[in-house]
């Protein structure tokens, strides 16, 4: 890594960490955050030790894994139940995955294209407000790229990744339970016949002990958890109408599932690039994907086809309740794909500038919006 570069990845670092900690201008403590909050004391003074975490947005009884509820009480701790503490240690965490996102981008992009890459998921507006604020589901991001960033290095034979790989799966999935839609991605992926039996059976404990808190209380209540979360998969639409749906859906409906998944899916690339989910735009950043996607001649094209259609498929079969952060298991992949587009448009003439216009023109956009939003109190 040259000089210059290090200094960009640098500003780059540090810039996205002070916007993130802008956070401590509007978010207040309340709702949910409040909730966990008490539950992380509880935890730093002793008082008590959960072995069910949050409550699931898709149905109050199904609770994920208590790891969110251990980590939390970190930043308890340290700041002595400060709750600006946690926007601080949140802000900090999101920058690291601006760091890990740079060296997982230089896998399949050049230096200069891995530095846009970073910088467009550093100063999206809504990674932003996802990197800032302490929720379970938000450290999702994180996860996601370490275990693909994993995964790059057990494809270059380092096999024993597989086991913080491991870990990072069971931790995926304790801090929301779509982690679990990766599994296709990861059973496609990871080199099996190549790595020792030793790893492979760690990696197999570790991920069973991680997520033994759950394990034990679910055995122990007659998969009581399950049972809540089958409950709800498998509720009857309500009535939907598509012509009201198509202009007013949004949160939590259960209406068209086929149809709205997809919406979601590339709702999550749009307002992630472009901080917008006005319905046009969402299309047209589905269909600019797909073609970059397919056409590209960056050497990532089928693996992130693979993660994109995995998730997709199951999706697909999933008719309940759903949210946009639902979606946070695709992350980093807009930035990627937005990266495969810029190096499409830089190859005819003046294409370049184009390509720099409009990656400025992104940023912008991006920090004005993050910057309007710091109006709204948060909570």
């Amino acid at each position: 890594m040259k000089k210059k570069e290090k200094l960009f990845l640098a500003v780059i670092l540090l810039a996205g960490f002070i916007m993130r900690l802008f956070g401590l201008i509007n978010i207040r403590l309340g709702g949910d955050f409040a909730y966990h909050w008490e539950v992380a004391g509880s935890i730093a003074k002793g008082e008590n030790f959960p072995l069910l975490g949050p409550a699931a947005s898709i149905n109050p009884d199904f609770h994920l894994g208590p790891f969110y509820y251990y980590f939390l009480a970190i930043p308890y701790f340290l700041g002595a139940g400060n709750f600006k503490v946690a926007i601080v240690f949140f802000s900090l965490i999101s920058s690291i995955s601006i760091y890990f996102l740079y060296h997982l981008s230089r896998e399949w992009f050049s230096e200069e294209e891995s530095l846009k890459v970073t910088a467009l998921y550093a100063f999206s507006s809504y990674m932003i407000t996802t990197g800032n604020f302490p929720w379970n589901a938000y450290l999702v991001p994180l996860v996601v790229i370490l275990i693909l960033l994993l995964l790059t290095r057990l494809k270059k034979g380092r096999h024993k990744y597989i086991v913080p790989l491991a870990f990072l799966y069971a931790v995926g999935l304790q801090l929301h339970a779509t982690v679990i839609l990766l599994t296709p991605l990861l059973l496609l992926a990871i080199p099996y016949k190549k790595i020792k039996i030793k790893y492979l059976i760690l990696s197999l404990v570790v991920f069973v002990l991680i997520i033994s808190p759950w394990l034990v209380v679910e055995f122990g209540s007659g998969f009581e958890q399950t049972k809540n979360l089958f409950s709800t998969l498998f509720v009857a639409d309500s009535d939907c109408v598509f012509s009201e749906w198509i202009v007013s859906h949004g949160h939590g409906e259960r209406c068209f599932h086929y149809f709205r998944n997809t919406l979601f899916i590339f709702r999550l690339f749009s307002v992630s690039l472009f901080v917008s989910t006005n319905f046009w735009l969402v299309i047209l950043t589905f269909l600019v994907s797909i073609h970059t996607l397919f056409l590209s001649e960056n050497p990532a094209r089928k693996f992130f086809i693979t993660w994109l259609t995995g998730v997709f498929i199951l999706y697909l079969f999933y008719s309940a309740n759903i949210y946009l952060h639902y979606m946070l298991i695709l992350v980093p992949l807009p930035f990627f794909v937005m990266g495969m587009f810029l190096q499409r448009i830089e190859k005819p003439r003046n294409g370049k500038l184009l390509s720099n216009l409009i990656f400025v023109l992104m940023i912008a956009n991006n920090l004005v919006h993050f910057l309007i939003s710091l109006r709204d109190i948060r909570i």
